[in-house]
């Protein structure tokens, strides 16, 4: 017969597993904004770059910011439209953009180095700088603009979750 310990890590481990699992939705949600941001930010550069002739870098510069503008409005009342942040929807924007900045500092960056370093399509290198950015920005505004994805008063999914599971 096989008896199975679990450690204080493996608890650990389960809970944050839980914590995701219980946001499922709204990490699919925050995906399905960001790809939204994605069509928005690739259509606009194509005709910053094509039709207005900018160079590729400052052209991402610009397309990244209305992609955050836009996807901004939605995962405020789409994504976090259940929690209750203690800012206000001016200060959210403010905070979003700041983290979202962070983000387009990432994905401009990594745009420079896989076209101009690595010699990629500008196209293709911009999807990959994009999807760099994704990970940051879920995981900071998740927290520092909505909350704590760990928080049940701010997500009551998690106050389900943790509900259903005692």
């Amino acid at each position: 017969m096989r008896v199975l310990i679990a450690s204080s890590s493996d608890a650990g481990r389960l809970a944050g597993l839980g914590a995701l699992w219980a946001h499922r939705r709204r990490l699919a949600r925050f995906a399905l904004v960001g790809l939204s941001g994605v069509l928005l930010n690739m259509g606009l550069l194509v005709a910053l770059v094509e039709a207005a002739g900018l160079d590729e870098i400052l052209a991402a510069t610009i397309a990244t910011e209305a992609a955050i503008l836009s996807n901004f409005s939605l995962n405020d009342r789409w994504t976090f439209g259940d929690a209750r942040s203690p800012l206000g929807r001016l200060r959210r924007a403010a905070q979003y953009n700041a983290i979202a900045l962070g983000g387009l500092l990432i994905s401009v960056t990594a745009l420079a180095v896989l076209t101009r370093g690595v010699g990629l399509h500008y196209l293709l290198a911009n999807l990959v700088a994009v999807l760099a950015g994704f990970a940051w920005n879920y995981a900071l505004n998740a927290r520092m603009t909505w909350g704590s994805p760990g928080s049940a008063r701010r997500f009551p999914s998690a106050r389900r979750f943790a509900r259903d599971r005692a």
